[in-house]
């Protein structure tokens, strides 16, 4: 077995691979590569010439309360061949993009585990939970002054996300909001914007002032819930009450 980035040449085996573990038509798979991955950001596990196994290292920042960034990538698409599975491939190459993206200066890897199970997986792998959740407010129970971490995700991700989502989209000079409406009210599903306050009343004052309800990030408790983990590549940390946002589900 042999670890390796991915080249344009691998584009078909890339392609089997995905369609098979995710379902996912060729359409859809083209345009996540004409707009957020590069085939160099695809890291691969092959067997001789065969690909068996593979994850992609999606570019992003995670910018905390106080301005500051970080460089990270999110984990995104991580398969393996059936006929391979658990042999520890996938463990492998946890390890070696993390190795890659270290060597790219990232402080962190970041991922939305697609079910429950697999967070005792990846914990088994370096990551940790993050990215948790509180109750529910309504925008006027939200202060001016709230502040947190989030990632910052690259404009093309957050116009995939509007494209694939069956939500409603908002985009404004403050950010980006994925929402739903039932019974007169605006639930925000995710959104994306280090001022959430300004971005939710702008939101409301497009949907004719209707009330507006959202998840805010909130630090780790009992009673929230985790829609994420991260790794860490070196010796930063990062705060507790940060946002993921786009899960690109």
């Amino acid at each position: 077995m042999n670890f390796r980035k991915a080249s344009d040449s691998d584009k078909q085996q890339i392609y089997n691979l995905w369609k098979k573990t995710f379902g996912d038509s060729e359409t859809v798979i083209d345009r996540f590569f004409e707009s957020v991955l590069a085939f160099e950001n695809v890291i691969l596990c092959c067997d001789g010439e065969k690909a068996v196994s593979m994850l992609s290292l999606m570019p992003a920042k995670i910018v905390s309360a106080d301005g500051q960034k970080s460089d990270a990538y999110c984990v995104y698409a991580a398969a393996t061949d059936a006929e391979y599975r658990k042999r520890g491939i996938m463990s492998k190459l946890l390890d070696f993009s993390a190795e890659l993206a270290a060597e790219r200066n990232a402080d962190f890897l970041f991922l939305h585990p697609a079910n429950e199970k697999l967070y005792s997986y990846y914990a088994k792998n370096g990551f940790e939970k993050a990215f948790f959740l509180g109750e529910q407010k309504q925008l006027s129970e939200i202060d001016d002054d709230f502040s947190y971490s989030y990632v910052d995700w690259d404009k093309n991700i957050l116009k995939l996300n509007a494209e694939f989502s069956d939500n409603r989209s908002f985009f404004c000079e403050y950010g980006y909001a994925d929402y739903s409406e039932h019974d007169g009210k605006i639930i925000v599903n995710t959104f994306f914007g280090g001022n959430v306050k300004a971005l939710l009343n702008a939101l409301s004052e497009y949907a004719d002032n209707k009330n507006v309800y959202v998840n805010l990030p909130s630090e780790p408790a009992e009673s929230v819930c985790s829609q994420g983990m991260i790794r860490r590549l070196s010796g930063k940390k990062f705060d507790e009450c940060i946002y993921l946002g786009i899960s690109l589900e």
